[in-house]
């Protein structure tokens, strides 16, 4: 019965995005969408244009996760103490659309390396900040919340990674990253409909 429950408040979650977590769920979406497509594309994209070895692509897969760590483990408080959940997530976009563009547009790498750490401090504020907000603001039960939230980031990890796949395949190796800062742009939208918590 329980489960029957749980299921049903999870269909009423996703039929009602047009509100308040609704659209906190589809940031979230966005965020791990575009992640995930970096994660497939960028071996490919630092293999064609800076002839980087299988060595080459895990030490900057080594700074993104260094400066995710110390971000989460040390900032990400202080930032959000200071300038509040939802501003946080604002902040957050920004410096992903930064840095997705800048990686776009790196002509050398150590542009590249400014954009890795500029992109791992955006999705290092990105996440706790979401998921704060969305536990804060659903008024299902932290199950359902939280599944629901998990799903959300599933369903982005299985298209992600195929649409910048077209994307390289189709029109160019950069592309995928210029699409990911303009759907960061357009996330900017939905986060304006986000109240702030008095």
């Amino acid at each position: 019965m329980e489960e029957n429950v749980s299921y049903f408040n999870f269909l009423r979650i996703i039929k009602n995005l047009k509100s308040e977590v609704g659209y906190l769920f589809i940031l979230f979406f966005i965020a791990a969408f575009t992640l995930s497509s970096l994660e497939i594309i960028f071996p490919l994209f630092a293999q064609k244009k800076f002839q980087f070895n299988e060595t080459n692509i895990g030490f900057f897969f080594t700074l993104i996760g260094i400066t995710v760590g110390f971000t989460q483990g040390v900032l990400v408080g202080k930032v959000v103490k200071r300038f509040g959940e939802v501003r946080t997530v604002a902040i957050a976009a920004l410096c992903m659309i930064i840095g997705y563009s800048a990686l776009a547009i790196s002509p050398n790498v150590v542009l590249l390396g400014f954009s890795a750490v500029v992109l791992a401090f955006g999705i290092a504020l990105n996440e706790p900040s979401l998921a704060a907000l969305i536990s804060s603001r659903s008024k299902e039960s932290q199950g359902v919340t939280l599944g629901a939230t998990w799903s959300f980031d599933s369903l982005a990890r299985i298209i992600g990674p195929a649409f910048g796949g077209f994307l390289y395949a189709s029109v160019g190796a950069s592309f995928p990253f210029f699409i990911n800062s303009l759907v960061l742009i357009l996330s900017l939208l939905i986060w304006s409909k986000i109240k702030n918590a008095k």
